[in-house]
């Protein structure tokens, strides 16, 4: 998904993804509204470059993390994802109210010897297949997210817009984005997406997080591009490039796709869409009760005369 590094292109784009996403009720149903977890105040954000050409076994060793966690009963919830664009990776979202909320989720983990020996295994038995783990630690930005629910349970592609600004320039970015959303406002498009600062790891950086139910998104993201562009003028999307030029070091757009089997989630999403966090395993296919004919002994080829 090559995109320009402008303002334009990297958010009215990847922001519109999400626009099929805004159409929640505020009534919707209890066990609905628990399908739709709030964007954590911390999240921590684990990236496993994985070698070529090794995410099925990698994969299979990352399973083994969320069937020990399950078994100690662990609290927290993670969503981990798999890169479709650029390098080969995968990444884990940790979510945490607070510092102290992430400080208990840890200590309860350390306390469980037979976990933290498992993980430490685990650990081994992972770096194989992996070049570098890097963590980085975000927190949420409400002023600049939009916060219309979104059906988390049944997103299964995420996309993430990471920008890299300038040092010294972080209000013309915040004032980027304030734009789009009342850009977004006009056109009555009820966009769902979560903005986070970084805290740790990274530095001048903003990572805008869009969760889509399925790649029509994207198509449908292209075509509403027009009435945003409309909305904002010649002159709106000449600011939005100005800022672009300005205050931005570089811009990643990387487009992801769940994996239900290394997530580890709350029973209530998996409750929400059975099918993709807890599929049942087909029946094994029935023996045939046919009776197969007797094979009759081949013809002796007569010696040669």
């Amino acid at each position: 998904m090559n995109r320009c590094f402008t303002a334009l292109a990297a958010l009215s784009l990847a922001l519109t993804a999400s626009a099929t996403l805004g159409a929640q009720t505020p009534a919707a149903a209890p066990d609905k509204m628990a399908a739709m977890p709030k964007p954590p105040n911390i999240l921590l954000i684990e990236t496993d470059n994985i070698k070529a050409y090794n995410t099925t076994p990698y994969d299979k060793v990352a399973e083994e993390y969320v069937t020990a966690a399950r078994k100690a009963n662990l609290p927290g919830i993670v969503i981990a994802m798999e890169a479709m664009s650029g390098a080969t990776r995968a990444q884990y979202l940790f979510a945490y109210d607070s510092f102290a909320d992430m400080q208990k989720q840890n200590d309860d983990m350390m306390k469980n010897a037979s976990v933290t020996a498992t993980f430490a295994h685990l650990d081994s038995l992972e770096a194989q297949y992996t070049t570098e783990v890097h963590q980085t630690i975000w927190h949420y930005r409400d002023d600049l997210s939009n916060n219309t629910p979104a059906d988390i349970a049944h997103c299964t592609y995420w996309e993430t817009i990471v920008f890299h600004i300038k040092p010294g320039h972080d209000s013309q970015f915040e004032a980027l984005i304030k734009t789009v959303q009342a850009t977004y406002a006009k056109i009555g498009a009820n966009i769902s997406w979560a903005t986070f600062e970084s805290e740790m790891g990274a530095t001048d950086t903003y990572n805008i997080i869009v969760p889509m139910k399925s790649l029509k998104d994207e198509d449908d993201a292209l075509a509403r591009d027009k009435t945003f562009a409309a909305a904002l003028g010649a002159d709106g999307q000449n600011q939005m490039d100005k800022v672009a030029s300005e205050s931005y070091l570089s811009v990643e757009d990387t487009l992801w796709q769940v994996n239900p089997k290394t997530s580890y989630v709350p029973k209530e999403m998996i409750a929400a869409n059975p099918d993709f966090w807890a599929p049942k395993a087909a029946p094994p296919a029935a023996k045939s009760t046919t009776a197969m004919p007797a094979m009759k002994p081949a013809a002796k080829t007569p010696p040669a005369q």
